[in-house]
């Protein structure tokens, strides 16, 4: 679905996402990212299953892929206003979609600036297409996980799947943003603790309606404490995590 908001000047593609375990999350093999035969870029590696659902193309002559829909709505819309903003944003299996379609838009310097907003997102590709989505400058990725949540732990990080993008991570009594998940130590910015990758998860936690429960419940009620406006840094004269200001 594409839906634009003429009062906060966005056009946004938001994907639908599953409440369960579905095929396409366990097809973790991984592939190119793009169609198959016309990669978008052939040196890193993607989730198949996800991949599939985004660039495969119909059975009929000439039938478009889902992303050669978006992509085509998107442009055309951007043409006659290039003042709005682009947003790729889902849940679940929808999460790990817009982070390809946000990936995909940005490529092809669709607009000036792209935002993906995942919800629940599951693993998307190996390092390699970790390294290619945050080096982008026109491309800005933020994962937000709901606490023990399972499905964002999966595909296993053993298996070379990593997480592109920023995370917020909203926990019970708080909310924390961690740059590029796994951190900067040469910036001095905190990756996710090892508690993340710790047991028991949950696959209640994953259901739509809690996501949206904490947000309304909590994050729009009291934003200082649970949502973010920095990233977890850590200052070296005791390695003790302390707020920074977040750069656009």
């Amino acid at each position: 679905m594409v839906v634009s908001s003429p009062s906060k000047k966005y056009i946004a593609v938001v994907f639908r996402g599953v409440d369960s375990f579905n095929g396409h999350v366990l097809d973790v093999i991984q592939t190119t990212f793009g169609p198959e035969d016309e990669p978008i870029i052939s040196d890193v590696k993607v989730h198949r299953g996800f991949n599939q659902a985004l660039f495969v193309r119909g059975d009929e002559p000439g039938e478009d892929s889902l992303f050669d829909r978006v992509l085509r709505a998107i442009k055309d819309f951007v043409s006659e206003h290039p003042d709005y903003k682009v947003v790729s944003t889902g849940h679940s299996t929808g999460a790990a979609l817009s982070v390809l379609m946000g990936a995909g838009l940005a490529e092809l310097n669709v607009a000036d600036n792209v935002t993906v907003n995942s919800f629940a997102a599951p693993l998307s590709g190996d390092q390699a297409f970790k390294d290619y989505v945050d080096s982008m400058d026109n491309l800005g990725v933020w994962n937000h996980i709901l606490m023990n949540d399972i499905v964002p732990r999966f595909p296993r990080e053993s298996w070379s799947y990593r997480h592109p993008g920023h995370t917020i991570w909203f926990k019970k009594h708080h909310a924390k943003a961690y740059y590029l998940h796994y951190g900067d130590e040469k910036q001095g910015y905190v990756g996710i603790p090892k508690e993340f990758e710790e047991g028991p998860f949950s696959f209640d936690m994953h259901l739509f309606h809690n996501y949206v429960e904490y947000i309304q419940e909590y994050s729009l009620k009291d934003p200082g404490e649970f949502y973010v406006e920095s990233f977890i840094q850590v200052l070296e004269h005791n390695k003790k995590a302390y707020p920074s200001i977040l750069s656009s």
